[in-house]
């Protein structure tokens, strides 16, 4: 009886799982990793403070825009400031092509039979797997991901036009903050 629940268990649980690692970053703190994705910060002067967010590649850049501002305004109030001044800012895009063997297409895709070819000089195995296909087709796909830095200026005294009100960042982003779960 226990076997049969666990076999349930890991047959509605397993999808889900498989499935959550195929999303956005959300709206979380990076880990300890240097390849983690989410936001990080870091005191570089008094009051000032490098601040960063790195999407994976099914984040797009206007959100990570959007959640290193966010991470801006909440550092700035976490710390007791109105708002903050945006020193200067970049988005790294990194652009990367997947290059994969264009297999099983035609009448049925994915079935890749092997074959093995005989002529004058003999045996001539072919495996779709390991061999390149005879017309050399291959799906290319464009993989984006951004990280945004920013350097802060957290302060109460409005002014400037890269001036930023961390409450006004917060209410008008926060529909659109995803948060992890």
């Amino acid at each position: 009886m226990k076997k049969k629940t666990l076999t349930l268990f890991l047959a509605a649980t397993l999808p889900v799982a498989l499935l959550g690692g195929c999303a956005a970053t959300p709206y979380q703190p990076a880990s300890a990793s240097a390849m983690a994705d989410g936001y990080s910060d870091m005191m570089v002067g008094n009051n000032v403070y490098q601040v960063n967010f790195k999407g994976n590649n099914l984040t797009s850049r206007a959100t990570v825009d959007n959640y290193l501002l966010y991470r801006a305004a909440q550092l700035a109030q976490q710390k007791g400031f109105a708002g903050f001044t945006l020193m200067n800012a970049t988005t790294d895009d990194t652009d990367m092509v997947d290059v994969t063997p264009a297999i099983g297409r035609g009448l049925y895709p994915g079935f890749s039979p092997y074959y093995t070819l005989y002529g004058p000089f003999g045996a001539y195995d072919w495996n779709p797997w390991t061999t390149a296909n005879w017309d050399n087709s291959v799906d290319l796909t464009s993989v984006n991901n951004y990280d945004a830095h920013a350097t802060i200026r957290l302060t109460n005294s409005a002014g400037g036009k890269t001036y930023f009100n961390a409450a006004d960042v917060m209410s008008r982003l926060s529909s659109s903050v995803k948060m992890p779960g």
